[in-house]
C-alpha cells in the first residue's frame, strides 16, 4: 500500500542543484532519503499570531542493538513532509523546512527533531531598512529577497507604502507593509510557505473546499467561550501636542458593556477615523475542535461546521496536527465568520465624532526648515509621546548628521530651549551642548535624573572629542531618534538608551523642564 505522509531528508547537492538549474540526468541526481519507515509520530502546527510552520516527529533510534542502523539526521539538515492521496495516486508537499533541534534520552528509543519552515529566518532576523512609495507586494519582495526566499502566490498588494523599519524582525516589517493593504481593503492577510516560496492569502478568501467537521462524521470534541476583557469599546484621537481631535465610540459595545477607551496617537498621513476605528476591539470568542485530520486546514483559512454549538463557517486561528501511524487528527482555534461579519458591520457603523473646538498646532512640517513655535509649557507624558510619533519616519535634511536637527524639532513641540536651537539652525552636538550649559539646562549624566523628553547626549570612547550623538528619552528606558544608517527617525524601544560598547550617555540636556 502506498504511504499516506512521509518524511525524507532533502539532499543538499540536489537541493543545490535545482537552485542552480543545472542540467543533470534525472538517474544521475541523488535522492532525498526517505525517512519515513524510523518515524513515530509527527506533529505539524500553525498560528496566524506566530511566523512560519512547525514541524515536531520522533524516529526510532537506539545504540543498545547492534542489528539496528539509525537514521542519520543532523542539526541544519533539510527535510520535507508530505501527504500521498492513495485515490488520487497524487503527492502533496506538506512542509519544507530545517531542524533546528534534537534531543533525546538515553534509556528512551527515540529522537526527537524540531524543525521549521523558511519563515523561521525572518521572524528571528532584524532589519533596519526605508520603504518609499513601493507598493505592499514589492514592499515584500524586497524585504524576502535578502533572505533567498522567493515569492509564491499573492492577491492584489497594490496599495501604496511608507515607512522605515528599524531594527525589527522582517516579518515585523512584512506585517508592516500588509497593515497599509488592510487599511484601504479593510481585509486579513496572512503569510505561509509553501514548496520553499512564500505565500500571501486573504484570510477572507480562503476556504477548504469540499469538507465539512461533522459531529455526525468526524468530530470528536469541541469548545466555546466568549471574552469582553480585551475589548476597546472607545478610542481618542489626539495629535502631537495632546489635544483632543475627535473620538470613535463603538455606541452598541458602551451600552451593554460600559466604556473601555484607548488613544490613538493621530497620523498626520493616515485618516483619524480610519485609524481610530482599527483599535476598536468587541467581544472575542475562543472556539476549538478535536476531529479527525485534513491537510488543507491550516492557520489563516476557513472551513465549515455542523455540529450542536457550532455551525457555519469558521476561521482557523490556530491548528495542531498529530499523525501517528496512518492516523491523522487536529486541533483547530477558530472563529465564526458570522460573528467576524456582525462584529465587523458593527465596528463599520461607529461613527467618528470630529471635535468642533479643534485647532491645529501652530509647528511647521517636518521636514522644512521654517521656524517652529510653541506653547510654552513644560512637558507632560502625552505631549512627549505625541511630538516623537509625529515625527517618526521623517528624515533630517542633514542625512546622517541630522540627529540634533530631529532631536530639537521633536522637542520643539514642549520645549522653548529646543524650538530656540532648532530655529537657530544649530546642527552640531558641540554647539547644542554649549547653548545648553548657557541655559543651565545640561547636566552630567545620571539616570535618576532622566525624565520623559529629556536629550541624551553620547560621547565615544575610541574618540578623544565627546559630544558625537543625540537622542530624546522616552521616559521607558528607550528613546527616539535619528539613524545613521538609513537617514530616518524612529523609536528605539526599552534598552536602546545602551547603544553599545563603544557609546555612552554622558549629558542630559533638560528639554523636559525647559
Amino acid at each position: 500500500m502506498m504511504k499516506m505522509f512521509q518524511l525524507a531528508k532533502i539532499n543538499k547537492q540536489t537541493a543545490e542543484s535545482a537552485a542552480q538549474n543545472t542540467e543533470v540526468n534525472q538517474a544521475d541526481k541523488p535522492q532525498n532519503t526517505d525517512l519515513s519507515a524510523y518515524v513515530l509520530s509527527y506533529t505539524w502546527s500553525g498560528d496566524v499570531e506566530q511566523a512560519g510552520r512547525k514541524l515536531e516527529f520522533d524516529l526510532a533510534y537506539t545504540t543498545k542493538d547492534k542489528d539496528w542502523t539509525n537514521a542519520v539526521l543532523e542539526l541544519g539538515d533539510e527535510v520535507c513532509f508530505s501527504y500521498t492521496d492513495d485515490a488520487a495516486r497524487e503527492m502533496f508537499p506538506i512542509f519544507q523546512g530545517r531542524i533546528f533541534s534534537r534531543s533525546r534520552d538515553s534509556e528512551s528509543y527515540t529522537m526527537r527533531f524540531v524543525a521549521f519552515d523558511s519563515i523561521i529566518y525572518l521572524a528571528k532576523s532584524r532589519i533596519t531598512r526605508k520603504y518609499a512609495n513601493v507598493t505592499v507586494a514589492d514592499a515584500i519582495r524586497q524585504t524576502i529577497h535578502d533572505f533567498h526566499i522567493e515569492a509564491g502566490t499573492m492577491p492584489d498588494l497594490s496599495v501604496v507604502c511608507n515607512f522605515i523599519a528599524d531594527d525589527i524582525s522582517a516579518t515585523d516589517a512584512i506585517k508592516q507593509a500588509l497593515s497599509y493593504q488592510s487599511a484601504q481593503d479593510g481585509k486579513g492577510y496572512h503569510i505561509y510557505m509553501t514548496d520553499g516560496k512564500l505565500n500571501i492569502v486573504c484570510t477572507n478568501d480562503q476556504v477548504v473546499e469540499n469538507f465539512l467537521i461533522s459531529d455526525e462524521t468526524n468530530l470528536t470534541g469541541a469548545s466555546v467561550s466568549e471574552s469582553i476583557e480585551d475589548m476597546v469599546s472607545k478610542v481618542v484621537v489626539v495629535d502631537s501636542a495632546g489635544q483632543t481631535k475627535g473620538e470613535m465610540p463603538n455606541d452598541i459595545d458602551i451600552e451593554k458593556f460600559g466604556t473601555i477607551q484607548a488613544i490613538c496617537k493621530a497620523d498626520p498621513k493616515q485618516d483619524d477615523a480610519s485609524q481610530a476605528r482599527a483599535m476598536l476591539k468587541t467581544v472575542a470568542h475562543d472556539m476549538s475542535v478535536h476531529t479527525l485530520g485534513h491537510i488543507q486546514c491550516i492557520a489563516g483559512f476557513s472551513v465549515d461546521i455542523q455540529e450542536e454549538q457550532l455551525k457555519g463557517r469558521f476561521f482557523i486561528k490556530s491548528d495542531s496536527h498529530r499523525v501517528e501511524g496512518n492516523k491523522h487528527t487536529m486541533d483547530l482555534n477558530l472563529v465564526f465568520h458570522k460573528l467576524l461579519d456582525e462584529q465587523k458591520q458593527e465596528l463599520d457603523s461607529a461613527s467618528y465624532n470630529a471635535n468642533p473646538d479643534y485647532v491645529p498646532p501652530a509647528t511647521s512640517s517636518a521636514g522644512s526648515r521654517s521656524g517652529v513655535s510653541i506653547n510654552g509649557n513644560a512637558a507632560g507624558g502625552d505631549v512627549v509621546d505625541s511630538c516623537m510619533e509625529s515625527f517618526d519616519g521623517t528624515v533630517s535634511p542633514y542625512g546622517s548628521e541630522g540627529c540634533v536637527d530631529r532631536a530639537t524639532l521633536a522637542a520643539a513641540g514642549y520645549s522653548p530651549f529646543a524650538a530656540q536651537e532648532y530655529n537657530s539652525n544649530v546642527k552640531g552636538c558641540d554647539q547644542l551642548r554649549a547653548d545648553a550649559e548657557a541655559q543651565g539646562l545640561a547636566i552630567p549624566y545620571d539616570p535618576s535624573q532622566l525624565e520623559k523628553g529629556d536629550i541624551i547626549m553620547y560621547n565615544r570612547y575610541s574618540k578623544p572629542d565627546p559630544n558625537w550623538h543625540v537622542v530624546v528619552y522616552d521616559g521607558n528606558g528607550g528613546c527616539w531618534g535619528n539613524s545613521s544608517n538609513v537617514y530616518g527617525c524612529f523609536h528605539h524601544y526599552e534598552g536602546s538608551i545602551d547603544m553599545g560598547s563603544d557609546y555612552y550617555p554622558a549629558t542630559i540636556i533638560k528639554t523636559s523642564r525647559g
